[in-house]
């Protein structure tokens, strides 16, 4: 597992827009984590939350962009976070980051991506290794029940 900590700091709000508000961290190094990961936050008060998590250059939006940034969707999250030390572990990779041709199509992304995360979590207590190593199979008709997409 991998842990980063950082503090919140203002973004564009484009995720709040898309529905997804982010907590963002800016980032040095570490390029090898770019990519969607399942993970938890904690806030300084000790509580934690599932997250969805995407660290890297925020392609579809910003070409030329050199900021990484980690944007974590905090589940279950309504506060203001601007300013607070977060912790945020690195569960389970779900994909890589990939440009998109439309919002619309980000946003289908991430709510397969927000379905995933609440998969994944039901296992993490007893699940040891989970990450870009582990395991990565997801029962796909929990998802679909998850997201609604159900045949």
């Amino acid at each position: 597992m991998t842990t980063i900590t950082g503090r919140v700091v203002p973004g564009d709000q484009r995720g709040r827009l898309l529905g997804f508000p982010t907590a963002n961290i800016a980032l040095e190094g570490g390029e090898d984590i770019d990519g969607v990961w399942a993970g938890t936050v904690w806030l300084p008060s000790g509580v934690r939350y599932p997250a969805a998590v995407s660290i890297g250059r925020r392609s579809t939006f910003y070409a030329e962009s050199t900021e990484r940034l980690l944007e974590a969707h905090v589940i279950g999250y309504t506060g203001d976070l601007y300013g607070t030390e977060l912790r945020v572990d690195l569960k389970a990779f779900l994909r890589e980051q990939i440009p998109f041709r439309t919002a619309q199509e980000l946003i289908d992304q991430m709510h397969g991506d927000v379905a995933h995360v609440l998969v994944a979590r039901e296992s993490w207590e007893t699940t040891v290794g989970v990450g870009r190593l582990g395991p990565q199979r997801w029962d796909e008709e929990r998802v679909a029940v998850a997201t609604g997409l159900t045949s």
